[in-house]
């Protein structure tokens, strides 16, 4: 009997742990956008620091789509500040989503674009929350 229950609660934790999670999103977009994402080839912008300062890297259609499903061979562009060369992956504070576009912009805990997310509505940016130096993909929908 105890090996019986034993085994039911070792499956019973195996389910558990395995079970896919709901991911969770969060609106940041609590200021306008940063006028390097605004007026740039740019439709989505990620920034080295929470408040759009330092380096910054850019995505747009005639990059590939609508999104990048795994941001590790990105890095911020060369000569935009502090962090420029280093890798985009779990290293941008904040996003701009370009007014243009008329699309919302998310940031992914995962690639894929999958996990956690933060996102914003187009013309609008901020300090990432949920996946503040932890995002592997971006989109804009």
């Amino acid at each position: 009997m105890q090996l019986a229950g034993l085994a039911f609660v070792l499956i019973t934790a195996l389910a558990v742990t395995t079970a896919p999670a709901s991911a969770a999103g969060h609106d940041v977009g609590t200021r306008g956008e940063l006028s390097r994402c605004s007026g740039s080839p740019y439709y989505q912008c990620l920034y080295w620091y929470g408040d759009g300062s330092g380096a910054y890297w850019g995505y747009n259609y005639g990059t590939g789509g609508h999104g990048d499903p795994n941001l590790s061979d990105n890095h911020f562009f060369s000569g935009t500040g502090a962090g420029a060369g280093y890798s985009v992956r779990n290293n941008a504070a904040a996003m701009d989503c370009d007014f243009a576009i008329s699309y919302d912009c998310a940031a992914y805990y995962s690639p894929n674009y999958a996990g956690n997310y933060d996102y914003a509505f187009y013309g609008r940016g901020g300090t990432l929350y949920l996946v503040w130096n932890d995002e592997a993909s971006a989109f804009y929908l």
